[in-house]
């Protein structure tokens, strides 16, 4: 069964906002329309949206409370920088190509509330070079003034669908895939090949998510030899850079003698499960990007055709991997799409907005884009009212004060991150979706006499809002006996005090808090 969801991004609970945003909207329009021009953009017009592009960037620093994303994947770099190894001494699902990279800088981060501004601040810096690199994609297809301003507002306007503020391996991998598809749209020598291949091997080595970038790409080259191109050597160039970039990946594997555990955590555990085809396509990116690729099929003179043509199958085969896939990976295939849709709506979007520019009509134009940045203000909205940035970073400050250096049974988001693990457990799905299973069952077993036994300074309650107690989960599914269970509340009992820290509860040891 095929499930199609459009998404606009408007809820029903928003119709105060939208009666101020109106407003607001219309009495600009009236002073634009005294001051303005009919040339887009105008001077006044490119500082109004880049004071939009800064309030929305401040917005989403701190706005949404940490993820449980962004704690873990800092964790686990800190983790392998101690010497641990993914996979085999903790739980992890993920390429270890991000942690690699973020490992060596461990020493120098703060051990307090700021690494969350870190965190999120080099996930923001992470979407700035993908936004630069969508923009000048847009401007060297489209040739119109205009362009980068619409493609800024096209990627905003999917800020919260896209998590431009969540660290994630996807972010760097889909900068690197970004980065090769300008290799290849800036020319066609052996040069540009291999350092296509070069990018997109790295990024496929941080996240699986990309595995179509290789398909895409022999695609489109072999639909170009059938025009006339000779694509034999820029086949064999290709090749033998994602080869290149495959190999700092294999290489960590072989000499930690992972291959097994990553080929059996990172694509078989990830992959197992129910098969579902269903997108979550956000309606206007989506519209206007199949637009431009029609438009710009029409349009291209036989030099471009083939730039045109790499990026018209990119949107269908990145349209296509995202919407076919693992049922609990629904959210996490949109990005790549989402900046490659923006880089090919732009063109039909400065086009009607140059259309609606006649006197009277630039109200229009402003609601126009309020519409389209209606998702990420309304969420900032909710965020800012919620205050789950400044409360998240100050619950991760807290535990980490009284952490100091001892381990913790605890999952992300409620994590101090410079603690180590006192058992296998280190991330929510363990829990609550994976429990069943007998390669993430069989590493809990024993939790409870770890757990006696390390005496860890910090226990997370209940590592997700809404759900039962951590012991009461690892009861109900059976990994603890019903003796070890009450065992375990009586060590809780005598040794721990049950204390609220940020947005969860901890069980904190008692000689900690005197």
């Amino acid at each position: 069964m095929f499930d199609l969801i459009i998404t606009t991004g408007l809820r029903a609970n928003t119709f105060l906002l939208i009666g101020v945003g109106i407003v607001a909207c219309f009495a600009a329009g009236r002073i634009w329309r005294r001051f303005g021009s009919r040339e887009f953009p105008t001077r006044a017009q490119a500082t109004s949206l880049v004071l939009i592009v800064i309030i929305l960037m401040i917005g989403l620093l701190i706005g949404r409370r940490p993820d449980w994303d962004e704690i873990e994947h800092i964790h686990t770099a800190w983790l392998m920088h101690q010497g641990l190894i993914p996979y085999s001494d903790f739980f992890q699902n993920h390429p270890p190509g991000l942690w690699l990279l973020l490992s060596p800088i461990m020493d120098i981060l703060p051990k307090n509330g700021m690494i969350c501004d870190f965190i999120r601040t080099l996930a923001l810096a992470l979407s700035g070079c993908i936004l630069w690199v969508s923009i000048r994609l847009a401007r060297h297809l489209w040739h119109e003034r205009g362009t980068g301003l619409m493609v800024t507002l096209l990627v905003l306007g999917q800020a919260v669908s896209l998590e431009l503020y969540n660290l994630r391996p996807d972010l760097l991998a889909n900068l690197l895939a970004l980065g090769g598809v300008w290799c290849l749209f800036a020319g066609n020598s052996s040069r540009r090949f291999l350092g296509a291949g070069l990018l997109m091997g790295i990024a496929f080595s941080i996240t699986p998510r990309l595995w179509f970038l290789f398909p895409w790409i022999l695609l489109w080259l072999f639909w170009e030899a059938l025009r006339g191109m000779h694509c034999w050597r820029q086949v064999a160039a290709f090749a033998g850079g994602a080869i290149g970039g495959l190999i700092p990946l294999a290489l960590y594997l072989f000499s930690n003698s992972l291959t097994k555990d990553f080929v059996h955590w990172t694509y078989l555990f990830n992959i197992s499960g129910d098969f579902v085809a269903k997108g979550h396509f956000p309606l206007v990116v989506t519209g206007l990007a199949a637009w431009g690729c029609i438009d710009a099929m029409r349009s291209s003179n036989p030099e471009n055709r083939a730039r045109v043509n790499l990026l018209v199958f990119g949107f269908i085969l990145s349209a296509a991997c995202y919407t076919v896939q693992p049922n609990h990976d629904l959210q996490y295939g949109q990005q790549f799409f989402g900046f490659l849709a923006a880089v090919l709506a732009a063109g039909p979007a400065v086009y009607i907005v140059r259309r609606l520019i006649i006197p009277g009509r630039m109200t229009a134009i402003l609601l126009a884009l309020a519409f389209v940045l209606w998702q990420p203000l309304q969420a900032i909205q909710h965020w800012v009212r919620d205050g789950g940035y400044l409360r998240g970073r100050a619950e991760i400050a807290r535990l980490m004060e009284i952490a100091d250096g001892e381990s913790v049974v605890c999952v992300p988001p409620g994590h101090p991150i410079f603690a180590a693990n006192a058992t296998f457990l280190s991330h929510p799905w363990q829990l609550y979706y994976w429990l069943d299973r007998p390669d993430v069952r069989i590493p809990l077993k024993g939790i409870a006499a770890d757990i006696i036994q390390s005496k860890p300074v910090i226990i997370l309650d209940r590592p997700l809002e809404g759900r039962p107690a951590l012991i009461d989960i690892l009861k109900q599914k059976k990994i603890i006996t019903l003796d070890e269970y009450e065992t375990l509340r009586d060590f809780l009992a005598s040794n721990y005090e049950l204390i609220d820290i940020g947005f969860h509860k901890y069980w904190v040891r008692r000689n900690r808090l005197d």
